[in-house]
């Protein structure tokens, strides 16, 4: 997000579109903890990438929110 000229730019610009319509904003692709914290401090609340969780198997994902286990390696996950 930060490495891509007016990229920053265009996703701020898209979570402040989804926040005046009332609308949930996912961001997708996460794979740093810099783009973690740059998509927080635009207010984005969720999302998803190999930077938050490798994909699981379903199962794997019930027991792990029927759990409480912390899916990935962030200090701040967005979900």
């Amino acid at each position: 997000m930060g490495r891509v000229p007016g990229c920053k730019a265009a996703v701020s610009s898209a979570i402040s579109i989804a926040n005046e319509m009332n609308l949930e904003f996912i961001a997708e692709g996460i794979e740093t903890s810099e783009q973690v914290e740059a998509l927080l401090s635009e207010g984005c609340q969720f999302g998803q990438g190999f930077g938050l969780c490798s994909p699981l198997e379903v199962d794997d994902f019930v027991w792990a929110l029927s759990s409480n286990v912390e899916l990935g390696g962030m200090d701040t996950p967005l979900f």
